[in-house]
């Protein structure tokens, strides 16, 4: 019962007197017995907490009257109770003190005496009303002493106690002996003994047998008053009421009603305190027509009320009990409410559902029998109403008058459920009737100025039945009325009278009434004419009133509902931070502004806005506040409040760390996952539903962060202020890992943005998480949270991974740095390197890559990115990678260097075409036709069999002379002057593109790492940039081809022209040297070895079947040309070329060397015949003697020689229809050759033989003989040729009709005398 513990929590000090409501009354305390709990003494240990609890529990007894019936006797327990209540006893005697129950401690005999003499002054001070008492004592616990001091004791408390007429228990006894005390002569009350820590077994036994006590005195009492005859007793008044019958005629029939009437009202009374509910109703309905018949308006308000109580009592049992129970159900005004046991919806208030109904209705009925489980054992018909409306349980009216004996055919009978028989009178009000005749009670009552507390009493009672029966509006109406009730009353009751409508408004949920009241109370604790104004209580109660003002006080909560009366608002928070200055408490006047500027702002104008923030600047001086709770002393938490939007964040952005910086992943290889690239099961389905949202609320930052590596964010801050705002201390705020943030200070314009950039440190590996930032301003700190800056699009938190840390890299070269300006711009460059080479120029560059961290280097990976083609890329830039690893680890502050060799790689067959593009290769791998020379020093006859020029033939035009000189090389070769002669527009348009220059970039791209982050697979990329400028050297602009002296080699004679403005030295096989003069050409042969394309051809066909077999797209190839090519021969020819002919070239003055290769050159079908190697190979022999085309052999005069010729096939396919010939012939060394020699040699046996079909590696043999008839040199021209073009050779073009194949060089024959 909510007034029995608001009056045991209540101080001894409290004062309830009639002048004053009490505000804690229930309908059901009419039906209740008073009994006042009082603690006394000196020593008030909160250890007696727990006895008051106890007594408090007991506030029901089933007593047994004369009859055998059973009875439930109620009890209030108060903690104070005011003597002029006592008056009022007749009018209503529920206001009459009953019982009275000491507690006190005591720890000598003289304090034993005064809690004696204390508990015997009460009973004085309530000798009117109280019927009977008891004291509960405390002794300290003790030894017991000697016996003999035992015997003279217990003798003397024998005595004495006999005097007080009550026999104390040997317990007692003992407690009284073992600490050498006795009972006081002045004690004339039962009183109950124990020892400070004894658990007190008997207690609630002997407080059931006090109510037992009292109530059988009141029954007697009640007895008594039903015997009585009306004529014969006195007129029962109320206090005020005494002075207005002085006098009067009490014989007149009026007034003997009026007595009639009010004893029966009185009978009433004690009936329903008896527990006899339902004859009480009987006696208040008589009471009410006799006292409505003469117009007694105060008794019949006391009646009519006595109804409504009476009613509320059988309806509502839950009320009765002491345990505040959740109200989940309540009855309505509807007649047929307690037969169908539901009740309407509930407008404001959350309500259970029927079957929670009935749970709960049986529930609080367990709960009652639970208190005295003897009583479910009693079967017999109760008096009054069960609590919880049990099976088996009856309401019946019994009394041992024999006024009324026709009460029991009052009854009815009615069946809830089907299941349960509750008999109630007829006579009760139904729950809509109870408010209407408390509406009556309260119109009678405010007749009488002098009863403006019974009223106010009666109001509060209709209230809390209509929040039982869920009628908000009644309840509503009863409140207001209270507020109309003019009292005289002091600010103090005035505060309790608003504390009680704020708790009953906030019952029904009108929290905005609520919050009335509590302004209301709280301006009476600060009113003028209140001479001890309580600052600390008007601020609790503001403080409370939050809720009814739409009000948290957790700022964000605010922001997020954005409810209420800004205006209202504001003005409460106004006051309150004058509250709490005035309580001198800084540090909340400091906290309640901010909380002003954070959830009011835009409520504001400019001009408030100004104001507020200048007087938060004034507060924060005296404390500064500070983003923590605070609390009050009544453990109150106060939440921390930030200036989130002061300064207002436009933006918040993570950045990445720079390029050179970032951490990449290590690709590794995938691994196979199966055929199945979708799978339409979800996994973990649930739980991706259950972190949906907060994938929403979160943004995972798509890149890392490195540990101890500083990172950055970007804010955009927008002061709103007309002032400059300097905003000190700024810091990242995270959770996760421990992140160390860099303090920032700024000072913001007026009205104005800025940009700024927050750093940190994360310190160690895991998941970051950036919640916001921390600010100091207006002598605020604050937690600038993310999630509570609303109106924005920012997540709760950027998540962010931190990986271990990596090592950094410098790297050096011995190239100066570029100071041009970069083709392509990249982060991940940290140096560049410019150099300036002459095409086919070599330079080497040292790279020192030093450790700059304190991790060291385990990982290095390098490797070149540029717009070119992988394949040049690779020709101008050549490093060993393994000669960096070979020196890993780089320990930290070490350094390791490598070397770079960057080659100035060109197109030097063909004339220079001018370029229209900058940074690319523009030469034309078509030369231009010319002449040969008819005639060159130490190669003429070579040159004079020349049968063609340059593959692509063109016109001619005027020819100019150009001068060879001599010149020594190492080995004492000679090189003769000779004679050349060159177009004059190839040489012009030659020199019109050698101003073209060459510019190219390379990054050389480093991927590093060590430590911890080497393991999982985390690195870095930097990368060192080179600018390389290519100016041109030399150029071929004319080339043919010459068989050699030897049939394994050719000559390639070339015509080179120097484009630079420099003399170059060239040097080209066999040793040998030329100077070629500045934008002049010179021709050079140079013998080359011939190409065995079979064997390649084979070998190429073999890479290419392998390739196909493992399912590769394309074919790769070590040279230059791809499986497409129609005219493959050809360019295998030409990279074979290429690969054993370099032009070594040097500029004479500053020694500056290169070399000149011959990639691309282009051959016609003649000069593959020259070019390849010849599928016919010749054995000679002589006399049985193997010789080679240099041997030279000598034979005399008329002797007989033997010549064996044997031919093979070395070329896959079969050779067809050849013919082997041997004929001798002189050279006369001057270009005339001499075959008609029948005069002077002769051939035995033919000189030549035909060969059908050669394969592969079959030999074919010839033999013939000869006799020489005259002294000379003769020469053998040994051929095999095809005699039509069916021969199959896949080197030889369609087009041709036959191939011839000479033993080269002749073999010769010096005969001699």
């Amino acid at each position: 019962m909510r007034s029995s513990l608001c009056a045991l929590n209540a101080g001894s000090g409290d004062s309830f007197t009639m002048n004053f409501p009490d505000y804690d009354q229930l309908s059901t305390d009419h039906a209740r017995l008073l009994v006042l709990i009082r603690g006394i003494g000196p020593n008030k240990p909160r250890s007696l907490q727990k006895i008051f609890e106890r007594i408090q529990k007991i506030d029901n007894v089933k007593i047994k009257d004369s009859t055998g019936q059973t009875r439930d006797i109620f009890v209030r327990y108060v903690r104070d109770h005011a003597v002029e209540n006592n008056d009022w006893g007749d009018f209503q005697t529920h206001r009459r003190l009953l019982g009275l129950i000491t507690v006190g401690r005591f720890d000598s005999q003289g304090e034993l005496n005064e809690l004696c003499r204390v508990h015997e002054s009460l009973k004085v001070k309530y000798t009117s009303t109280l019927y009977d008492s008891r004291a509960l004592l405390f002794a300290p616990a003790t030894t017991s002493s000697n016996d003999n001091e035992t015997k003279s004791i217990d003798n003397s408390y024998t005595s004495e106690s006999s005097l007080n007429g009550f026999k104390l228990e040997n317990e007692e006894q003992k407690i009284l002996i073992d600490n050498n005390m006795v009972m006081p002569t002045i004690f004339k009350s039962r009183g109950f003994f124990y020892t400070e820590n004894s658990t007190c077994p008997n207690l609630e036994s002997r407080i059931t047998d006090f109510v037992n006590a009292l109530f059988w005195i009141l029954e007697s009492k009640r007895l008594e008053r039903t015997k009585e005859k009306f004529d014969k007793v006195s007129l029962l008044l109320a206090p005020f009421e005494k002075k207005d019958f002085v006098g009067l005629d009490m014989e007149s029939r009026n007034n003997k009603k009026r007595i009639m009437g009010r004893i029966t009202k009185n009978l009433a009374d004690l009936t329903l305190q008896c527990g006899l509910i339902a004859e009480s109703l009987n006696y208040y309905h008589a009471a009410t027509e006799t006292l409505r018949s003469i117009g007694d308006s105060l008794w019949l308000g006391g009646a009519q009320e006595g109804i409504c109580a009476s009613s509320a009592t059988i309806l509502y049992p839950h009320l009765r009990h002491s345990v505040n129970f959740h109200r989940n159900i309540s009855l309505q005004g509807n007649p047929n409410a307690l037969n169908q046991n539901s009740s309407s919806p509930q407008k404001n208030l959350h309500r259970a559902s029927d079957g929670s109904k009935q749970i709960m209705q049986h529930r609080k009925f367990d709960m009652k029998i639970n208190l005295d489980k003897s009583s479910n054992q009693n079967n017999e018909s109760s008096s009054t109403t069960s609590s919880g409306g049990s099976s088996g349980s009856t309401v019946s009216n019994s009394s041992s008058s024999n006024s009324l004996t026709s009460s029991n055919e009052s009854e009815k009978k009615m069946t809830s459920n089907g299941s349960q028989n509750i008999l109630v009178p007829s006579n009760i009000l139904q729950p809509d009737e109870i408010t209407s005749r408390y509406r009556e009670a309260i119109i009678n009552y405010s007749k009488y100025r002098m009863a403006g507390i019974i009223e106010t009493e009666a109001a509060l009672k209709a209230a809390r039945i209509c929040i039982e029966q869920n009628q908000n509006l009644d309840v509503a109406m009863f409140l207001q009325n209270v507020l109309y009730i003019n009292l005289n009353m002091n600010e103090m009751e005035k505060v309790r009278r608003f504390e009680t409508l704020t708790e009953l408004y906030q019952q029904i949920g009108y929290h905005r009434k609520a919050a009335f009241c509590q302004r209301l109370a709280a301006w009476r604790h600060i009113a003028q004419n209140n001479t001890n104004p309580d600052w600390a209580a008007s601020y609790r109660l503001m403080l409370d009133s939050f809720r009814g003002h739409k009000l948290s006080l957790e700022p964000t909560e605010v922001l997020e509902i954005n409810q209420g009366w800004p205006c209202l608002q504001i003005d409460l928070l106004q006051q309150l931070i004058g509250a709490s200055r005035r309580l001198g408490q800084s540090a909340l006047a400091t906290r309640h502004m901010t909380f002003l500027l954070q959830t009011q702002w835009k409520n504001l104008s400019s001009s408030e806005q100004k104001e507020m923030a200048l007087q938060l600047q004034n507060l924060s001086s005296q404390c500064e506040g500070s983003p923590v709770p605070l609390f009050l002393e009544n453990g109150t938490f106060i939440p921390p409040a930030n200036l989130t939007d002061l300064p207002f964040c436009e933006t918040f952005e993570l950045k990445d760390l720079s390029a050179c910086l970032r951490p990449h992943k290590i690709e590794s290889n995938k691994v196979d996952s199966g055929p199945f690239l979708f799978t339409p099961i979800h996994f973990n389905s649930s739980i991706d539903r259950r972190t949906a949202y907060a994938k929403k609320r979160d943004r995972e930052v798509s890149f890392l962060w490195v540990q101890h590596e500083k990172s950055e964010i970007a804010i955009k801050l927008l002061n709103p202020l007309p002032f400059e705002l300097q905003v000190s201390d700024m810091r990242l705020l995270s959770d996760g890992i421990v992140f160390e943030a860099l303090p920032e200070s700024i000072v913001l314009p007026a009205n104005a943005s800025m940009s700024i950039s927050l750093f940190g440190t994360p310190l160690e590996i895991g998941e970051l998480e950036i919640n916001g930032y921390s600010t100091h301003t207006l002598g605020v700190k604050s937690n600038c949270r993310l999630k509570h800056m609303f109106a924005r699009c920012f997540p709760v938190n950027y998540r962010i991974k931190v990986i271990p840390a990596l090592p950094k890299m410098n790297i050096t070269t011995s190239i100066q740095q570029s100071t041009l300006n970069c083709l392509s711009t990249s982060e991940e460059v940290i140096n560049t390197a410019s150099l300036t080479l002459y095409n086919g120029e070599t330079q080497i560059c040292e790279v020192t890559l030093e450790n700059t961290s304190n991790i060291p280097i385990e990982s290095i990976e390098a490797s070149l990115s540029s717009g070119f083609d992988q394949k040049l890329q690779n020709r101008i830039f050549t490093f060993d990678i393994e000669e960096i690893r070979k020196q890993l680890p780089i320990e930290p502050g070490k350094k390791i260097t490598f070397n770079v060799k960057i080659y100035g790689d060109a197109d030097f067959v063909g004339p220079v075409v001018p370029s229209t593009t900058g940074g690319g290769i523009s030469s034309s791998l078509t030369p231009h036709q010319n002449d040969l020379p008819s005639s060159l020093s130490g190669v003429n006859s070579l040159l004079s069999h020349s049968r063609v020029g340059s593959p692509i033939q063109r016109h001619r035009n005027n020819e100019h002379n150009m001068s060879f000189r001599s010149s020594t090389t190492a080995s004492g070769a000679t090189v003769n002057s000779g004679h050349s002669s060159l177009a004059t527009l190839s040489l012009g348009a030659i020199m019109n593109g050698s101003n073209q220059t060459r510019q190219f970039e390379f990054k050389l791209i480093f991927k590093y790492s060590g430590g911890l982050a080497l393991s999982e697979n985390h690195c870095r990329h930097c990368a060192l940039l080179f600018n390389v400028e290519l100016t041109p050297s030399l150029q071929v602009t004319n080339w043919d081809v010459l068989p050699a002296e030897v049939s394994s080699q050719f000559y390639l004679v070339l015509d080179i022209a120097n484009l630079t403005t420099q003399e170059v030295s060239l040097n080209y096989p066999n040793n040998k040297t030329i100077l070629i003069e500045p934008k002049e050409s010179c021709r050079v042969p140079v013998p080359v070895e011939r190409c065995p394309l079979d064997k390649i051809m084979s070998d190429y066909q073999q890479l290419q079947q392998q390739l196909m077999n493992s399912n590769e797209c394309g074919i790769v190839y070590s040279g230059t040309f791809n499986s497409s090519d129609v005219d493959l021969p050809e360019k295998l020819c030409s990279e074979h070329i290429a690969s054993l002919v370099n032009l070594k070239w040097q500029l004479s003055p500053n020694e500056t060397c290169g070399i000149a290769s011959l990639r691309g050159i282009s051959l016609s079908s003649t000069m593959l015949d020259l070019v390849t190697v010849a599928p016919i190979q010749f054995d000679v022999r002589i006399n049985d003697k193997a010789v080679s085309p240099s041997d030279e052999f000598s034979v005399s005069i008329g002797t007989k020689i033997m010549m064996e010729i044997n031919v093979s096939n070395n070329q896959v396919a079969p050779l067809q229809n050849l013919i082997l010939t041997a004929q001798f012939y002189q050279d006369f060394q001057n270009g005339v050759t001499n075959y008609r020699l029948e005069t002077r040699v002769t051939m035995s046996g033919p000189n030549y033989t035909f060969i059908t079909s050669l394969s592969k590696n079959d030999i074919a043999t010839h033999q013939c003989s000869a006799i020489f008839f005259t002294p000379g040199r003769f020469k053998v021209d040994i051929q095999c040729k095809t005699q039509s073009s069916s021969s199959g050779m896949s080197t030889v073009s369609s087009n041709d009709t036959h191939h011839i194949w000479k033993f080269i060089p002749p073999l010769e024959v010096l005969v001699v005398n």
